[in-house]
């Protein structure tokens, strides 16, 4: 996997940029300077986005031309591995909420079927060899809208997440994450919190060095509420109302236009 994606973002960014997603969604490839969460940071990183449901079929059919043959079975490989983890995962915190072990699964019957709005993302933070702008972030921080994420954080530092005392903790490179999203969050009715994380750019000699995220989002059934029904809403949502707005506020506002 690591290969894989060393090896696009290494193309040519014009190249890249002819991968990149339907206007209006974050599928395939998000160049640099389009993301960013806060209209005072300056976001420095690049990436690339694919739903489940192309497991089987790569969103852009070009995309295994350029990379050596061993690169296409990425998303083989890493989807089913997600999707296994995932189903553990879900049993053991249906368990922790008091639940049958199938509590959560029967919430993500679209992503069982690869189907849906669950996603595999890579993320490519550049070496940063001359100072950059001020207020620069590698991503800025945010919540996750999923039931929870998975993180590997790759080999360098950088991630801090924020703890209930509003204190931001550095996260070891190496590490396997699971992360609470909001659906998670309010599904359990609080008892998981969805923490705000972000990754800063490193005052050491990681600075210089490329790094590199895969994370995979686990996303509900799209026609499920999204908050549960002890919280008083006149008119709940959908998760799939929720997102769909979320994802309109976020491209209008913080997607930047090159200059």
């Amino acid at each position: 996997m690591i290969a894989a994606k060393k090896k696009f973002f290494a193309l040519n960014d014009d190249v890249k940029r002819q991968y990149q997603g339907p206007a209006g969604t974050l599928l395939g490839y998000i160049p640099f300077d389009k993301e960013r969460y806060n209209p005072n940071t300056y976001e420095v990183h690049e990436g690339f986005l694919m739903l489940s449901e192309d497991e089987d079929n790569l969103p852009y059919s070009q995309i295994p031309s350029l990379l050596p043959a061993a690169a296409k079975a990425f998303p083989a490989k890493a989807f089913p591995a997600f999707r296994d983890l995932s189903s553990n995962l879900m049993s053991a915190l249906s368990v922790a909420l008091g639940q049958g072990k199938d509590y959560l699964a029967r919430m993500h019957q679209e992503f069982f079927a690869k189907k849906g709005y669950s996603c595999l993302r890579v993320n490519h933070f550049p070496p940063m060899e001359i100072l950059p702008p001020p207020n620069s972030v590698r991503f800025g921080a945010h919540k996750d809208v999923s039931t929870f994420t998975i993180l590997m954080t790759g080999d360098k530092g950088g991630l801090q997440i924020c703890n209930r005392a509003g204190a931001w903790m550095d996260v070891p490179p190496n590490k396997l994450l699971v992360i609470a999203g909001q659906f998670l969050h309010f599904t359990s009715h609080e008892k998981f919190i969805a923490p705000v994380h972000r990754v800063m750019i490193p005052d050491n000699a990681d600075r210089d060095i490329s790094r590199f995220s895969i994370i995979f989002f686990i996303c509900p059934d799209a026609h499920l509420p999204y908050r549960p029904a002890c919280i008083e809403e006149p008119e709940p949502c959908t998760w799939k109302d929720y997102y769909s707005s979320f994802l309109s506020d976020y491209l209008t506002k913080n997607y930047q236009k090159k200059e």
